[in-house]
């Protein structure tokens, strides 16, 4: 847990109590400060009642209060920002992330930062698999799903790893990122801003006092971006690509990493890992091997650590698979961009898919359907992506949720003899019917785990 001694006896307000929230009020009470906390569901307000003083914005005493510390999924300021961040701009409170906390707390240490619209979790756990597999001493966290504030403390240096989402990106004010890597851009969270731009934008916002950074190529908006970098800035910069080898950049492509950042050029064959299949992966790639590049790694080295890399949990994670029959855990799939690397990856489908839509790039994902035996439908975006289908003459099942569409695609494949792909990748998110991605993922994964185990 990390101390952070810059607020002992002072009053913290703590917004939204799931995971980051959570974390942020423990840390700041086991480092002495007075913690006041809200959320917007009573059942959550019920687990922490007799843990923390809870006390609605409109009711609290803000003249006593030092920070806001804010929940990243919390409205900031589009499309209505929430009360309590209306109160703390009337009493002049600053609104605080966790990550700049972090940030506060270890200033020694070797911070970097990873965002884009997909990969950002996968690139997060690579980079701090090849941190840790070369000697340094990485801990990785964010919207990776491990607050901030409880990971483990660096005395000496020390290396973090943290994916940030737009949202995190809005909280930060005082950017410190030794490292900061923008993947790729689409317009999944567009809709909490108040154009596709201001979500460019608010994400391009991690270069903001970087030292280094990293950045794809292969997209016009990031481009853009580049270019204005290296004209306006002094960050140092490496682009990267997949889809061409250019000097000063790193480029995987064709299972070969090229790697300019030195003089001349370095290639070097990627090992096979089944958890770094798919274009998509290449990119991870690429920016891991960029960022690990600028923190010193040598190339051979980075390419040896990609052995023995296991791949993310919910992130096109085989569950089960035999000679026939391959069960793939990708839960992560919440959108449709990111539902889309997963159909590139298989072929003869059977797919769970839907969920709460954040996207209307569902009918994309016809252009895979020559690779789609069946879909079964799920969740509240059922009937949308059913017309969908309708009209793209592809076969699907109403299954309304993960279990009867886990017992349909049993009873359908049974006498399917062709090796067959079952695949959770809703291209939604999950909280019409869970908590969270990984609570789906987790329960796809028992019933595999029930039938074949």
């Amino acid at each position: 847990m990390i101390n952070i001694p810059n607020y002992r006896g002072k009053t913290i307000y703590i917004l939204g109590l799931g995971r980051t929230g959570a974390a942020s009020a423990e840390a700041l009470s086991k480092s002495n400060a007075n913690i006041i906390a809200w959320d917007d569901n009573p059942e959550t307000i019920a687990k922490y009642k007799n843990k923390f003083s809870i006390i609605s914005p409109e009711q609290l005493e803000w003249q006593k209060i030092s920070a806001l510390i804010a929940s990243p999924g919390i409205p900031f300021t589009y499309p209505n920002p929430h009360q309590a961040f209306i109160f703390a701009a009337k009493y002049h409170v600053p609104v605080i992330s966790d990550i700049e906390l972090l940030m506060q707390a270890n200033n020694e240490a070797t911070f970097f930062g990873i965002t884009g619209t997909n990969g950002k979790s996968t690139t997060t756990a690579l980079l701090g698999h090849i941190l840790n597999e070369s000697g340094f001493t990485a801990e990785i966290g964010g919207n990776i799903g491990i607050p901030a504030l409880s990971l483990k403390p660096f005395t000496n240096g020390g290396n973090y790893v943290l994916e940030l989402s737009s949202f995190q990106l809005e909280l930060l004010k005082k950017k410190r990122l030794d490292i900061a890597i923008f993947l790729n851009i689409s317009s999944d969270h567009a809709n909490r801003y108040a154009s596709y731009e201001d979500y460019i934008n608010t994400k391009a916002t991690i270069f903001d006092g970087s030292q280094h950074g990293v950045i794809s190529i292969d997209y016009p908006e990031l481009r853009t971006i580049y270019t204005n970098l290296q004209n306006e800035s002094k960050i140092k910069l490496t682009a990267i690509s997949t889809q061409k080898a250019i000097p000063g950049a790193v480029c995987v492509k064709d299972n070969m990493v090229y790697d300019w950042t030195e003089t001349g050029k370095n290639v070097y064959e990627l090992p096979i890992n089944h958890s770094l299949m798919g274009r998509h992966n290449m990119e991870n790639l690429a920016a891991a091997f960029a960022a690990a590049r600028a923190r010193g790694i040598h190339g051979a080295s980075i390419v040896k650590t990609l052995f023995n890399f296991k791949g993310l949990e919910h992130r096109m994670e085989v569950v089960y698979k035999d000679n026939n029959l391959c069960y793939i855990n990708d839960s992560k799939g919440t959108n449709s961009n990111s539902t889309a690397q997963a159909l590139q990856t298989f072929d003869n489908i059977y797919w769970i898919a839907g969920g709460l839509s954040k996207d209307d790039g569902f009918g994309e994902l016809m252009q895979y359907r020559h690779k789609i035996a069946h879909v079964y439908l799920i969740g509240e975006a059922q009937e949308k992506f059913a017309a969908i289908l309708t009209k793209n003459q592809v076969p699907f099942t109403r299954a309304g949720d993960l279990v009867n569409a886990f017992y349909s695609i049993e009873k359908d494949i049974v006498k399917i003899n062709t090796p067959k792909n079952v695949l959770l990748s809703p291209a939604c998110a999950s909280w019409d019917q869970w908590p969270d991605y990984i609570a789906r993922g987790n329960a796809f994964k028992e019933l595999v785990r029930k039938k074949y185990q």
